[in-house]
C-alpha cells in the first residue's frame, strides 16, 4: 500500500509546505504502514523458524537489545543464556578459548568463520552476533 503525500500550500524550488495537521495524518500513516510491515516479517520469520524457536530467540533478542547498552558482548549475552562456559563453547567451536576471550572482550573482532562456528552452537543467526 503506497500512502499519500499531504497535498502541499505552498511549493518552491528549494521547500514544500504542508499544514501541520496534514503532515501529522501523513506521518501518522506511514508509522502504521512500517507497523504493518514489521508485523509482517515477524510472522513470516515465526513461520520459517517454528513456535518455540521464534519465542526463545525473540525474547532473547529484546533482551540483549536492552543489556548491550551496559557494554556486554552479544556472544556473551547468548553464551551466557545458553549456559555454556566461554570454554566449553570454545571447544565446541572450534576456537580457542583465549581467541574467544579476546572476541566476547571486543578486543578481537573475529573471523567469519569463528563467528559462524560460535552462531552454530548456540543456535543463533550469526547476525545476533554482529553489532
Amino acid at each position: 500500500m503506497n500512502v499519500m503525500a499531504p497535498k502541499p500550500i505552498e511549493m518552491t524550488e528549494a521547500t514544500v509546505t504542508f499544514s501541520r495537521s496534514d503532515w501529522e495524518a501523513h506521518l501518522d500513516r506511514l508509522e502504521e504502514q512500517s507497523d504493518r510491515a514489521a508485523v509482517a516479517r515477524s510472522m513470516a520469520e515465526r513461520e520459517r523458524l517454528g513456535e518455540a524457536e521464534f519465542a526463545r530467540l525473540s525474547y532473547t533478542m529484546a533482551e540483549t537489545n536492552r543489556i548491550i547498552d551496559d557494554g556486554v558482548s552479544r556472544i556473551t549475552i547468548w553464551r551466557e543464556r545458553a549456559g555454556v562456559t566461554q570454554r566449553a563453547l570454545a571447544t565446541e567451536a572450534g576456537v580457542s578459548a583465549g581467541y574467544l576471550s579476546e572476541i566476547e572482550a571486543g578486543k578481537k573482532p573475529g573471523s567469519v568463520t569463528a563467528l559462524a562456528a560460535i552462531a552454530k552452537v548456540l543456535r543463533v543467526p550469526m547476525e545476533h552476533l554482529l553489532g
